[in-house]
């Protein structure tokens, strides 16, 4: 039998935490042409035809146009594709509003504490499009219409977010 001594584990980044009716999902398609997102869990941009793009370097917040939810049922490490990873031209659903999981790769969260997204390679460093819950000047931008919804992050580094497109 397992036991928690700390905290639970959250769950799977990029899963839609609370009530799906009181969300907004689409279904888009990744991109074949641009930048095609590593994971699920990130936020995304339009890549100009109306499909998934990843969050590019040096972007900016205003670019953003949702946020790349994981497949449900998602059972294996693989999806339908045989890739952990999203691939080019594949359907997924895309969050416009409401409250998912994500892995914090800077800072600690708070509840309604502001969300960051690494647009630079300095300061601490991190991934260009990861999520953070601390400032980093130059390096990241606050995501309009996020925000943290708990304290802190659990032994994976993930926290929930809630968005508002």
């Amino acid at each position: 039998m397992v036991s928690y001594t700390t905290r639970m584990p959250a769950g799977f980044v990029g899963l839609l935490t609370r009530d799906p009716q009181a969300s907004v999902v689409e279904t888009r398609f990744i991109t074949s042409t641009g930048t095609v997102p590593t994971a699920y869990g990130q936020f995304t941009i339009d890549d100009g035809s109306g499909n998934v793009a990843a969050f590019p370097s040096a972007g900016t917040a205003s670019q953003i146009t949702g946020f790349l939810l994981r497949p449900f049922p998602f059972q294996s490490v693989d999806n339908s594709f045989g890739s952990p990873a999203p691939v080019a031209g594949q359907q997924v659903d895309f969050l416009r509003k409401g409250y998912t999981l994500v892995y914090c790769q800077y800072g600690t969260p708070s509840p309604d504490g502001a969300v960051y997204i690494r647009t630079g390679t300095g300061g601490h460093g991190g991934t260009i499009g990861g999520l953070e819950a601390t400032s980093d000047s130059g390096n990241n931008v606050a995501v309009t219409g996020a925000r943290w919804t708990g304290p802190g992050v659990d032994a994976n580094g993930n926290s929930e977010l809630a968005y508002n497109m």
